[in-house]
């Protein structure tokens, strides 16, 4: 069924079962478009002929064909995956920011002087590792007296060692201070630890991650998520830097209680366009027991790290640049003695 309406000279609205159109017709030429399509018919000299300018659109199918809705479909599925990886990315961003930013508030059990060993007791290898099976077996064998012995000897191994830890003895400092960095996040060794006239100290090196770390955040006025600034991500990296030179500090100090002061050293791996990367000194100096011991919650870890008065740093702008090594020619042996075990590893 189907009928026409002739709206103006010339032109007619037409409907049926197969769709609305409308036509125009002129001299020996119609041109006509509704939803079946469009096309222009000429008439000359008895014979009509009939072109086709724009098909019916295509439905959804799927042969061959390729509709725009179809492809309108994959679009905002691929901004879907597009927006759920960049919050994916934000999420991740704000979970390692929360750790790289909290290390000043971590807490550290701190070493103290062993308790002693109780003679009478069936077992001793609770809390002393240095005695192995054989002595256990041989300690539940032995005679009271020959027990009273062992323990003495067990014993005076224990306060050696403490009085190592007293008398700030090289090794056993480093030795503790390494032991207690498997706590920390971001890599760090303890390389020097001895006595500078009547101040003990240990120094740690520090390889910090790349100014890259900085992940994107959600714009507080578009609400979009987006890449940080040049001067966000600057600030953000100082703020790593200072948070994790007062982490390691703290970690320091808990494991060796004879020091008193902790030079720290952080290293930072430079990218160069087509030259390997390098290993660099970014930032020196000495943090007090008594600086560690700040409450943290009231006190920013910038203040204290950037306020130090023996502070070697180099700040282009908001960004922290690598330290001159003609200056610095031991802060630069550092960075070059780490790079070097680096590469070997």
């Amino acid at each position: 069924m189907a009928f026409s309406v002739r709206v103006a000279p010339g032109v007619s609205l037409r409907a049926s079962d197969r769709g609305v159109g409308v036509s125009v017709v002129g001299r020996g030429t119609e041109v006509r478009a509704g939803s079946d399509g469009a096309g222009i018919s000429s008439t000359v000299g008895g014979m009509t002929v009939h072109t086709s300018i724009a098909p019916k659109a295509p439905e959804p199918t799927t042969s061959g064909s390729f509709p725009i809705r179809t492809v309108t479909s994959a679009f905002d599925a691929l901004a879907k995956r597009r927006d759920d990886r960049r919050l994916a990315d934000l999420t991740a961003a704000k979970s390692l920011e929360r750790v790289l930013l909290s290390q000043h508030l971590q807490s550290f059990t701190p070493t103290r002087k062993p308790g002693g060993i109780n003679p009478w007791l069936t077992l001793l290898s609770t809390g002393n590792a240095r005695i192995d099976q054989a002595t256990v077996a041989l300690f539940n064998l032995a005679s009271s007296r020959d027990r009273v012995a062992l323990v003495s000897r067990q014993q005076e191994i224990r306060d050696a060692e403490w009085a190592k830890v007293v008398a700030h003895e090289p090794f056993t400092v480093i030795a503790l201070i390494e032991k207690a960095f498997d706590d920390v996040q971001i890599p760090c060794t303890c390389i020097d630890a001895g006595t500078d006239g009547e101040i003990n100290y240990a120094t740690v090196a520090v390889l910090l991650p790349g100014t890259d770390i900085a992940g994107p955040v959600r714009d507080a006025k578009t609400d979009k998520i987006r890449r940080r600034t040049s001067v966000e991500s600057a600030d953000f990296y100082a703020s790593v830097l200072a948070s994790t030179v007062v982490g390691t500090a703290k970690a320091a100090f808990a494991a060796s209680p004879s020091t008193a002061v902790v030079r720290i050293v952080v290293l930072r791996s430079e990218s160069r366009f087509l030259r390997p990367s390098t290993i660099v000194a970014i930032y020196a100096s000495s943090i007090t027991r008594a600086d560690a011991a700040s409450n943290w919650r009231k006190t920013t870890p910038e203040l204290v790290v950037f306020g130090a008065d023996d502070v070697r740093m180099n700040r282009r702008g908001q960004n922290l640049a690598p330290l001159d090594a003609g200056r610095y020619p031991d802060l630069a042996a550092v960075a070059e003695l780490f790079g070097t075990t680096l590469a070997r590893h």
